[in-house]
């Protein structure tokens, strides 16, 4: 190789290296950090198993705020403090209101992460379309639950819980045993909620939110 093609060769590298490394000097590539969830979660956030969420499609204040909340529990400084440090990233009056995640887990897996990389990797789900799951479902019960939805959670839910628009979760398709068993954690407040929430759960009982999973289930 001659000398021209040797200095050819350590540019390449030395921009490969640069490229590589910048992340290095603070963290992991956002497509790394998020990566690390495919183990669970499927390949861009979405699920193939049916006690886990496809998460695919959410905002970023949705994401940040379910990681941020297993990380810290109840403490509502440290997700005040980690939201103010975002430079402007996640929108704090639109944080305050939405859920807070549960005790699972999770919580030992977000304790791993800094504020800062559970900021970054949420745009790779943000950018990954959610894939409906086709479930088994009772037809009286879709009926059922379509007219509940209708009445109680529409008009946070849009399209019939198909959107994720506003920082809600998507509905529409999501995974039926996880949806029953998140509507009972909050039915029963081991999950928080926001207030319009609450005010709707409260009037829900049992039947009505297995209603409610079949109709959810049902769409695609």
């Amino acid at each position: 190789m001659g000398i021209t093609s040797i200095k050819k060769a350590l540019l390449a590298a030395g921009l490969a290296c640069a490229a590589s490394g910048a992340f290095a000097a603070g963290m992991a590539s956002p497509t790394m950090l998020a990566g690390t969830c495919a183990g669970c979660h499927g390949t861009g956030g979405n699920s193939d198993g049916p006690a886990i969420p496809g998460i695919a499609g959410v905002t970023k204040n949705y994401f940040v705020a379910a990681m941020l909340s297993y990380k810290y529990g109840d403490d509502e400084d440290a997700i005040e403090k980690a939201v103010a440090a975002s430079g402007g990233a996640l929108d704090p009056d639109e944080f305050e209101a939405l859920p807070r995640g549960k005790g699972t887990i999770m919580s030992r897996i977000a304790k791993g992460y800094e504020d800062a990389e559970i900021i970054a990797m949420a745009d790779q789900f943000v950018n990954s379309p959610f894939k409906r799951n086709a479930q088994p479902t009772k037809q009286t019960l879709v009926n059922k639950g379509a007219s509940l939805h209708e009445d109680n959670c529409e008009k946070c839910h849009e399209d019939g819980g198909r959107t994720s628009v506003d920082d809600v979760g998507i509905l529409a398709g999501q995974w039926m045993p996880y949806l029953s068993n998140t509507l009972a954690d909050f039915k029963d407040g081991t999950r928080k909620m926001p207030k319009k929430m609450a005010s709707k759960m409260k009037d829900l009982n049992t039947a009505d939110l297995e209603a409610l999973v079949h109709y959810y289930g049902s769409q695609q």
